[in-house]
């Protein structure tokens, strides 16, 4: 997808290469503790720690490094988002008996946190947000197939067409909100589209439900019209 792209794109203004070059880094680590945690945790509750927190992450970074400082109200209202997107990953109130998740699900809101301000920079600092687009994926893809390689090897071509298939519409549909996301952060405030896009851990905990056989009850739908309810709250003040 980001070779396709960069047949469309203006080349990359220079000032861009140095972010790129960072962001690159930062989402070869968020591969990794994520696909970790899914190892060792449920997508249900590693998902919403790890998107849960990064909207609080991204509005320090971005108050930090972007001079966007939310208003007292904006920041409460983020905080609704994040701790009603942080509830869904906990069902029924039960004692975390087993830290790794949460903790790996940590690291890996500090990355996600990390690398939005570095991408929204990033596709800031150049005339056509979509070059940042197109390289990120280039240059993304090489650290994950290289890992693919060398953990699978030979098996990579042995692969069931039924995961190959899988593997291309997860790309397609990854590429593609992605690219919305960046696109957005050209376009408004960082802590806001962030706190927006997190709201996918509402599907992802009915995803789990539905197909992984994974728990949804009263508490996670309750968790979800907080997450509304705060994402309604936040659109009403930033217009």
């Amino acid at each position: 997808m980001g070779l396709i792209g960069l047949c469309f794109v203006a080349p990359l203004d220079r000032s861009a290469w140095s972010i790129l070059a960072m962001s690159i880094v930062v989402h070869a680590l968020y591969h990794s503790f994520l696909l970790l945690g899914f190892r060792i945790g449920d997508l249900s509750h590693v998902y919403p720690i790890a998107r849960g927190t990064a909207p609080l992450l991204v509005a320090v970074l971005s108050a930090l490094y972007a001079n966007e400082v939310p208003t007292p109200m904006q920041g409460v209202a983020l905080l609704v988002v994040s701790v009603g997107i942080f509830l869904l990953a906990f069902p029924g109130g039960e004692t975390v008996r087993d830290l790794r998740p949460v903790i790996v699900g940590l690291a890996t809101a500090a990355m996600i946190g990390t690398y939005t301000v570095l991408d929204g920079l990033g596709v800031r600092s150049t005339m056509n947000p979509f070059s940042y687009v197109a390289w990120i994926f280039v240059f993304d893809g090489i650290p994950v197939l290289a890992v693919c390689i060398w953990r699978r090897g030979s098996q990579l071509f042995r692969t069931p067409r039924r995961d190959v298939l899988r593997g291309i519409v997860g790309g397609v549909l990854g590429t593609l909100g992605f690219t919305i996301v960046l696109w957005a952060m050209s376009q408004g405030p960082l802590a806001y589209v962030a706190s927006l896009r997190e709201t996918s851990v509402v599907f992802a905990a009915w995803i789990g439900s539905r197909f992984l056989g994974e728990p949804l009850g009263k508490r996670r739908l309750a968790a979800s019209a907080i997450v509304a309810t705060g994402v309604i709250w936040l659109s009403l003040l930033t217009e």
